[in-house]
């Protein structure tokens, strides 16, 4: 819908808008889908568009647990290529929140998928270096301990090895027996 120019006759001008502005609300009432934002996606809306037979698409909000359990699940699931969409792929699950049986649509690019690993990877590493320099730190201030050599995660290969580490903690002369370090 738009403002008629000034400059026009408002006999003529005006019935030009008026059918115009009722081909719009006519063609927006029967529009089969109503979209909106994840706001839209609560339990009493859910159930007022289902009494209103109104189909709806929404993001679905990451505080509902059913879609926190579903993205966290992601990289279990098999998914589909989008066609037309090239680094994007999707799986389609079956949910009955708010009562309300729907489809729900999950979609992941791969290329912020393989962005986020290598974030995780760094911050890892950087944790382990840190914890490394803790007990770096801790193996010099306390002179009786035995302490076996240990790195940081190399170069983000998250592995056993890496991982656990054969450590023997220092030995506290209040107890007699020393710790077994930890095997595989």
């Amino acid at each position: 819908m738009k403002a008629a120019s000034g400059n026009v006759t408002d006999k003529t001008s005006f019935k030009l808008v008026v059918s115009e502005h009722l081909k719009s609300f006519k063609a927006a009432l029967e529009s089969r889908y109503f979209v909106g934002d994840a706001a839209l996606y609560t339990s009493e809306t859910v159930k007022e568009l289902d009494q209103q037979d109104q189909w709806f698409i929404s993001r679905v909000p990451l505080n509902i647990g059913a879609s926190k359990e579903l993205v966290q699940s992601a990289p279990s699931r098999a998914m589909k290529a989008v066609e037309g969409f090239e680094h994007y792929e999707a799986v389609e699950v079956s949910s009955g929140y708010a009562d309300v049986e729907q489809r729900w649509v999950m979609f992941r690019n791969k290329q912020s998928q393989e962005t986020e690993q290598k974030a995780l990877t760094r911050r890892m590493r950087k944790k382990s270096t840190k914890e490394f320099q803790k007990l770096e730190k801790l193996s010099k201030r306390d002179s009786g301990a035995k302490l076996m050599p240990w790195k940081p995660l190399n170069n983000g290969r998250n592995n056993q090895s890496s991982v656990r580490q054969n450590l023997r903690l220092p030995l506290n002369p209040a107890i007699k027996a020393e710790v077994a370090p930890l095997k595989g």
